[in-house]
């Protein structure tokens, strides 16, 4: 069995079937001989018996003949005794000094026309054989031992209708063509089934498991044939199912807390313009128009922030969908990253800020990525740059290579927290609490990242020899998810 075992799991179907199919001829021609040795030995008596009626029958009219005697006495073994009768109760010649049986008597006197076979109480079977010709007219008597089948009216009765030979191949010799592989086949057939049956079930109770929702268990996929690769396919299937389940559990659980987060995070402003509120409502008329335009300023600011912060959460669950599409397009380099330097110069000249571009690209170069999107990006990493930046720098550094472009943007601020490096790019992220960090949803550099991972590119963070941050990006040159937008993307 354990070579069978071995047989079902490392061959072929296809392998298998003709193997199975060769062992099942070769036994099948292999039983059958052996099955017709047996008979032949089991019938051998039979045969012997039948053979020399045939032969007696056939040469009655030689009886007398010294050749035919000596012939029929060659013909007959030593354990068989025989008589010739004559009408005239003559007996010719014996094989025997013994007389006639006694049972034989009356028979011989009604003189029978038919066959007739007669068994002992010695267990001997004594046949009386009518004898018919020109030259001799009485019986041949025939006495044996009683073996297998020699007494057996249903196969005598067969033989003295057809004869030994048509018995034979009739009763013994077909059946045993037929049978022998018939059963080989219906043997090898079972054992073949047997091997794809055992891995078919265990996919079927593999689905229903599935079915009722449970995926914490392991396909069998030991066999190396086509059932292996089915068993390996569903397997892999099993594990990616149960991988996605995983991470829309672990995504459902990041915007149960974002929620709370930003729940948290919205009561502070919302509780700022509630108080400023009242302040005015209360004291209208006590309030000077300075202090009614700076209540009413902090109101707009606050208002803006919650505002900020619904819109980051509308854009994460946006970009969170696997249906999201980029709108990718070729984008003229030297004219995105002066955009860029347009819209910060002013806010980092009032921060005291330097900020530089440094760019290895030339003026016609260009690269495909969603620009919308990627200015997006940059104006976040800038953003939180001037956040953490007091009169220092920040500098935009744009480099093309062969298998992209890279992007980094450097400051001379505060730096990560060496500690929360490997954080720096997951929801709620704020950095080292303080004033600048309150103010913050904690989900800018998440967005960056989520972008940034929808072009194909990776991103990194980590602190630079200015004692500052730097964000570094990377763009492969071929992206996933193109969609050609309608609108060019413009920058003036």
């Amino acid at each position: 069995m354990g070579r069978l075992k071995y047989l079902n799991r490392n061959l072929k179907l296809k392998t298998q079937f003709l193997l199975f199919f060769i062992l099942s001829a070769f036994l099948a021609a292999f039983l059958s001989i052996i099955l017709l040795l047996i008979c032949i030995f089991l019938f051998h008596d039979l045969k012997q018996v039948n053979e020399i009626k045939d032969y007696v029958e056939l040469n009655a009219e030689n009886a007398l003949n010294q050749n035919y005697q000596k012939e029929l006495k060659s013909r007959i073994p030593d354990d068989f005794d025989y008589w010739l009768f004559i009408t005239d109760d003559n007996i010719p010649y014996t094989s025997t000094s013994n007389s006639m049986p006694i049972e034989l008597s009356n028979i011989i006197q009604n003189r029978p026309t038919k066959e007739i076979n007669i068994v002992t109480d010695e267990n001997h079977i004594i046949s009386y054989i009518p004898l018919h010709s020109k030259n001799i007219e009485g019986a041949f008597i025939l006495k044996y031992k009683n073996k297998l089948f020699l007494n057996s009216k249903f196969i005598n009765k067969i033989i003295d209708k057809t004869s030994y030979t048509a018995f034979f191949n009739l009763f013994v010799i077909l059946p045993i063509m037929i049978l022998c592989p018939f059963i080989t086949a219906f043997i090898f057939s079972l054992l073949f089934a047997r091997g794809i049956n055992k891995p078919l079930k265990e996919l079927i109770n593999a689905s229903e498991t599935i079915k009722q929702g449970r995926l914490d268990f392991a396909i069998n996929t030991s066999y190396n044939n086509e059932i292996g690769q089915v068993l390996k396919s569903f397997e892999d299937m099993r594990k990616t199912l149960q991988d996605s389940l995983k991470k829309q559990w672990t995504m459902e659980e990041q915007r149960k807390d974002m929620i709370l987060s930003l729940t948290h995070n919205i009561k502070t402003p919302v509780t700022i313009i509630n108080g400023h509120l009242e302040l005015i409502s209360s004291y209208e008329q006590s309030l000077t128009s300075n202090q009614k335009k700076e209540s009413m300023d902090i109101i707009v600011h606050n208002a803006d922030r919650i505002r900020v912060m619904i819109n980051q959460l509308n854009e994460i669950w946006d970009l969170e969908r696997t249906n999201f599409s980029l709108f990718i397009q070729d984008v003229s380099l030297s004219k995105f990253t002066k955009k860029i330097k347009d819209n910060f110069d002013q806010i980092c000249s009032k921060e005291n800020i330097s900020f530089k571009i440094v760019s290895s690209i030339h003026e016609e170069d260009t690269f495909s990525f969603d620009p919308i999107r990627m200015n997006e990006v940059f104006e976040n990493i800038i953003s939180n740059s001037i956040k953490f930046t007091n009169n220092g720098e920040i500098k935009f550094e744009i480099k093309k290579e062969e298998a992209g472009i890279s992007f980094k943007i450097s400051d001379t601020g505060n730096g990560f927290n060496e500690k929360e490096l490997e954080y720096i790019f997951n929801k709620d992220y704020k950095g080292d609490e303080g004033v600048k960090s309150i103010n913050s949803s904690g989900l800018g550099l998440y967005i960056c990242k989520l972008i940034v991972e929808k072009h194909n590119g990776k991103i990194k963070g980590f602190n630079n020899g200015m004692g500052g941050a730097s964000i570094e990006i990377f763009l492969p040159q071929s992206l996933m998810h193109k969609t050609k937008i309608q609108t060019p993307y413009t920058y003036n």
